[in-house]
């Protein structure tokens, strides 16, 4: 089972563009708001594009490593803080998946 982190990239089948996960319980801006249903989920989110007139070597090195990345697949097992889930990919969208806990 592939282990992934917060703050790291994350590649998705069939995903244009970088992902991350990304839980509200967890980040510092929510931390002392009410709990919902859905705090606990652990969302997959894309990140914004940017644009430059000049990419540096570290970031055509980011580049490089993101697209040797194993894309994830919908229903692949992985393992986040040592509990186990299945990711859910809902498409090319904002977000674009979630891991759900088996």
């Amino acid at each position: 089972m592939k282990t992934l982190q917060f703050k790291t990239n994350i590649k998705l089948n069939g995903i244009i563009g970088k992902c991350y996960l990304f839980q509200a319980s967890t980040d510092e801006d929510f931390k002392n708001s009410p709990k919902r249903p859905d705090d606990d989920k652990i969302f997959i989110l894309q990140t914004g594009s940017i644009l430059k007139s000049h990419y540096t070597e570290q970031d055509i090195a980011e580049q490089n490593a993101f697209n040797n990345l194993e894309a994830l697949q919908d229903g692949q097992p992985v393992v986040v803080n040592n509990k186990n889930y299945i990711v859910k990919i809902n498409g090319n969208y904002s977000d674009a998946g979630y891991l759900l806990e088996i």
